[in-house]
């Protein structure tokens, strides 16, 4: 299923910003994984579905501020990406950069939100476990 809905997103794709929103979510991505390994949590697979990744860990261990850590990495790596393309957007002010940027800034901010199944969503969840309701 998941590479049905990719294919069809880049078939369907007339202005080329896919690919480049797919590059956005996996630098996201790839920043919660540098952090689980920097704190040294064990990843035990990466699933990938149509509009979510999941990255499951064997050791459960971690104390809040690890966990609200992990969870932030992937929008705070969104967010220095943005902040180092928007001074080579600058200079090169080229529409893949734009691109980038933009799908950067688009993926930090939605993964920032208190919605569920996002990192904010997850973190509030972590600091109010038992409060934290969707209305």
């Amino acid at each position: 299923l998941f590479l049905i809905i990719v294919t069809a997103l880049l078939l369907l794709d007339k202005t080329g910003a896919v690919p480049f929103c797919m590059l956005c979510a996996i630098i996201h991505e790839v920043g919660h994984i540098i952090v689980m390994k920097f704190i040294g949590a064990d990843i035990k697979e990466i699933k990938l579905s149509p509009f979510a990744v999941d990255i499951n860990r064997t050791n459960y261990s971690l104390t809040i501020y690890q966990n609200i850590l992990i969870l932030s990495a992937g929008f705070v790596f969104n967010f220095i990406f943005a902040l180092v393309l928007y001074f080579v957007f600058c200079f090169f002010p080229e529409k893949w950069v734009g691109y980038i940027l933009s799908g950067n800034v688009f993926v930090g901010v939605f993964n920032f939100l208190p919605l569920p199944n996002t990192d904010g969503y997850n973190i509030l969840k972590l600091i109010f476990p038992h409060n934290c309701r969707v209305v």
